[in-house]
C-alpha cells in the first residue's frame, strides 16, 4: 500500500510542477534559461522514476489480480439448477398440475391482469401440450360458442408477429357478448387438462426418468444431490476472489469495515461478538467464531423468511386445529359439478340447434322468425352466463375443499415449516389469493412474493425451517437468540420490518464476506492496492488524454 501511495503523491507533485512551472520567474533572463532547464531535467526524471515504479507495481499486481470469475462457479450454478429442475418434476401424479406448472397456466388465464398475458399464457399452453404429444385446434377449445370464437381466431393468427394486438380486438368484439369470457377460457383449459391427464402423468413420469437417468440419480436421493450442489455454488461463488474485488469496487467506502485494527470493523463485531476478545483469539478460535456467524448469517435469513410470511403459516395452522370441524364433502362437489356441466352442454346444444335453423332461414331472408332466434338465443346464452358462474364457484369450492382435506390428512403437530411451504406451493390459486388478502402488500408486489414463498421448497440451507413445527413459527426468535448465546454471542433480533434488523443483516452479511476474505488468496491490503491502482491507471490515460487535447489546441 506504501508504494501505491508514493504514486500518487508523486503524480500529484507533478502535476503541481506543471502548473506552477509558467509562474517562475528570473530577473536575470540567463538565470531564468538555467533555471527552467533544471526544472525540466528534475521533471523527466520524476517522470522516469514514476513509470519504473509504475510498472514494478503493475507486473507485481498483476500475479494477484483475479480479472475473470472461476468459469467453475458459472458450472456449478448451472449443475444445481439442473437438479432443481428435476426436484420440480417429482411428487405425486395427482400433483401433476403442479408438477408440469399448468396450476399457474389455469389461474393465470382467469385472473390475467391484461389480455396481452393471457394471450402469451394460451400460447405457451399450446406449446407445452405439443411438447407432451397433444397437438391443439381450434375445435379443442368448444367449451362455449365464445371460447371457440376467441379460439379459431387465436390459432388463425398465433404465428402472426402482430398476433397480440389482433387478438385484442378479438377480445374486445367478444367480451360484450360475453363478459365472463376470461372465466370460460379457465375452465376449458382446466377441462383439457384434466380430459389428458394420463397422458400428461405418463409424460412427466417418462420425462423424470430419463432426467434421473442423465444426473444417475434416483427420486430418493435428487434433493440431496440439489442441496449440496446449491451449497458448494453458493460457497464457491462467496469464496471466489473476483467476486470479492468485484464488491470492494463496487463498495469503496466498506474496505475500512474489513481492517481488522479499525474503529469501523470493531464495530460491525460488536453487534454480534465481543472485537477485542476476536482480535486477541488464537487462528483456530477465530475461525470457529467465523463459521459460527456465517450459520448465524443463514439462520436469520431464514428467520426472516418465517417472520414475512407468518400470515400464510397461520392460516395453515388455523385449517389445521379446525380439523375435527372439516368434513369430505369431495364426491358431492363432484357430481353437482358433473351435473352442472350436463346442464350447460345442454345448453350448448340448443344454441347450435338455433345457430343452423338461422343459418338456413338467412337464405330465404326471413327477418322476423331470425330476430325470434336471436331472442332466444339471447335467453339461452343469459341461462349459460349464469351456469358456467356456477361451475367456476363449485370448481373453486372444491379445489379449496381437497386442499383442506388433504391438509388435515398429511400433516401433523410435527409437519415442520419447511414441508408445509412445501406443501402449500402445490395450490397455486389458493395461495395466490391469501397473499393478495393482505391488505399490506401492493398488487405489484402479488406475484414476486407468491414466487418467493414457492421457492422455500429451494433454500439449500434450511435448517430452521426443517425443525420447527408450522404451527410454531414464534419460536424461532428464541431458539437463534439462545444457540448463539451458548457461543457467547449477544443479540437481540429485531423485527424484520425494523430499521434495526436491516443494519444487523448488513453487518453479518459484511462479517461473512470478512471471513471469505481470511480464507481466500487475497486480503484487504491487496484488494486496497489492486483499486488505487486503479484509479490511478484511470487517472493516467485521463492527464495522457488532456495533454493530447492541449497539444491539438496548439
Amino acid at each position: 500500500m506504501t508504494t501505491i501511495n508514493t504514486v500518487d503523491k508523486l503524480s500529484k507533485y507533478l502535476d503541481k510542477i506543471v502548473k506552477e512551472l509558467p509562474k517562475l520567474r528570473s530577473d536575470v533572463a540567463s538565470e531564468q534559461v538555467v533555471n527552467n532547464q533544471k526544472m525540466e531535467d528534475y521533471l523527466t526524471e520524476l517522470r522516469e522514476y514514476e513509470q519504473e515504479i509504475y510498472e514494478i507495481v503493475k507486473q507485481k499486481l498483476a500475479a494477484v489480480t483475479p480479472f475473470d470469475e472461476n468459469p467453475a462457479v458459472a458450472e456449478k450454478y448451472e449443475e444445481s439448477e439442473k437438479y432443481r429442475a428435476i426436484i420440480k418434476l417429482t411428487g405425486k401424479d395427482e400433483d401433476f398440475e403442479e408438477r408440469f406448472g399448468f396450476d399457474r397456466t389455469v389461474y393465470e388465464i382467469g385472473h390475467a391482469k391484461d389480455v396481452d398475458r393471457v394471450n402469451e399464457v394460451l400460447k405457451d399452453f399450446i406449446i407445452d401440450m405439443e411438447h407432451i404429444g397433444i397437438k391443439l385446434v381450434g375445435s379443442n377449445f368448444n367449451y362455449s360458442t365464445f371460447t371457440q370464437r376467441y379460439m379459431d381466431a387465436f390459432f388463425e393468427n398465433m404465428n402472426n408477429s402482430r398476433y397480440l394486438l389482433i387478438m385484442k380486438n378479438v377480445f374486445n368484439s367478444i367480451y360484450w357478448e360475453c363478459p365472463l369470457l376470461l372465466t370460460h377460457l379457465e375452465l376449458c383449459v382446466k377441462n383439457l387438462i384434466t380430459n389428458n391427464k394420463k397422458v400428461i402423468i405418463r409424460h412427466i413420469n417418462t420425462l423424470l426418468d430419463q432426467n434421473l437417468k442423465e444426473v444417475d440419480s434416483t427420486r430418493e436421493d435428487i434433493h440431496d444431490l440439489y442441496t449440496k450442489t446449491r451449497i458448494e455454488y453458493e460457497d464457491m461463488r462467496l469464496y471466489d476472489p473476483y467476486n470479492l474485488l468485484d464488491y470492494f469496487d463496487n463498495n469503496r467506502q466498506e474496505t475500512r469495515k474489513f481492517y481488522t485494527d479499525s474503529d469501523d470493523f470493531k464495530a460491525v463485531l460488536n453487534t454480534v461478538a465481543d472485537a477485542n476478545e476476536y482480535i486477541h483469539a488464537s487462528r483456530d478460535d477465530k475461525r470457529f467464531m467465523l463459521k459460527s456467524i456465517k450459520e448465524l448469517y443463514y439462520d436469520v435469513l431464514e428467520y426472516q423468511k418465517v417472520e414475512k410470511f407468518k400470515k400464510l403459516f397461520k392460516f395453515l395452522a388455523d385449517i389445521y386445529e379446525n380439523r375435527d370441524n372439516i368434513k369430505d364433502n369431495l364426491k358431492e362437489k363432484q357430481k353437482e359439478i358433473s351435473k352442472l356441466e350436463k346442464e350447460k352442454a345442454g345448453l350448448d346444444r340448443k344454441i347450435h340447434s338455433l345457430v343452423r335453423k338461422r343459418n338456413a332461414l338467412s337464405i330465404i331472408n326471413a327477418k322476423d322468425r331470425i330476430n325470434d332466434i336471436n331472442d332466444k338465443i339471447k335467453e339461452i346464452d343469459g341461462q349459460l352466463e349464469i351456469k358456467i358462474g356456477e361451475i367456476k364457484k363449485n370448481h373453486d369450492d372444491l379445489n379449496f375443499e381437497f386442499f383442506q382435506n388433504t391438509l388435515c390428512k398429511t400433516f401433523n403437530q410435527s409437519t415442520s415449516l419447511f414441508e408445509a411451504a412445501e406443501f402449500f406451493s402445490k395450490f397455486y390459486g389458493i395461495l395466490y389469493n391469501q397473499v393478495s388478502a393482505d391488505n399490506m402488500i401492493e398488487r405489484d408486489e402479488i406475484e414476486p412474493r407468491v414466487d418467493e414463498f414457492r421457492h422455500i421448497q429451494y433454500m439449500a440451507r434450511s435448517t430452521i425451517m426443517k425443525s420447527i413445527p408450522f404451527t410454531d413459527t414464534k419460536a424461532v426468535k428464541a431458539l437463534i437468540e439462545k444457540k448463539y448465546s451458548l457461543y457467547n454471542m449477544k443479540f437481540e433480533l429485531a423485527s424484520i420490518d425494523d430499521a434495526d434488523f436491516a443494519k444487523f443483516l448488513d453487518n453479518l452479511d459484511t462479517l461473512v464476506k470478512y471471513g471469505a476474505l481470511e480464507e481466500s488468496v487475497l486480503d484487504i491490503e491487496t484488494c486496497d492496492m489492486i483499486l488505487k491502482f486503479k484509479d490511478y491507471e484511470e487517472l493516467k490515460i485521463k492527464r495522457i488524454r488532456e495533454n493530447l487535447q492541449n497539444t491539438e489546441e496548439i
